[in-house]
């Protein structure tokens, strides 16, 4: 009784479940790392491109920072520049109230 070409079966689909596991998981890590650059670069580019064009203008007029979004991290750190630059023009406002009244 030869088991060979049975054993060379069970090898062959061995191998081939192998390929499949390996081309899924290289799928899932591909989709993921394409959803992490949506989730987390997307929302940090607009942050990004929101501060520099408003430090472009010299912090004259309203910050047009993208609301809020993303993880929670990136939702704290948009809230934090526009906290930030809340301040920023109080205190421009202030510094130019002062400089006035000194050159009165």
């Amino acid at each position: 009784f030869d088991l060979s070409p049975a054993r060379a079966a069970v090898l062959d689909r061995e191998r081939t479940v192998a390929l499949l596991l390996l081309f899924d998981f290289v799928a899932v890590l591909a989709f993921g790392i394409f959803l992490g650059g949506r989730v987390l670069v997307s929302p940090l580019e607009r942050l990004t491109r929101a501060v520099q064009a408003t430090a472009a203008r010299g912090f004259a007029g309203e910050a047009d920072l993208p609301p809020p979004e993303g993880p929670l991290e990136l939702a704290r750190l948009t809230t934090a520049f526009g906290d930030m630059l809340t301040r920023l023009r109080a205190q421009q406002v202030e510094l130019t109230t002062q400089l006035a009244a000194l050159e009165r």
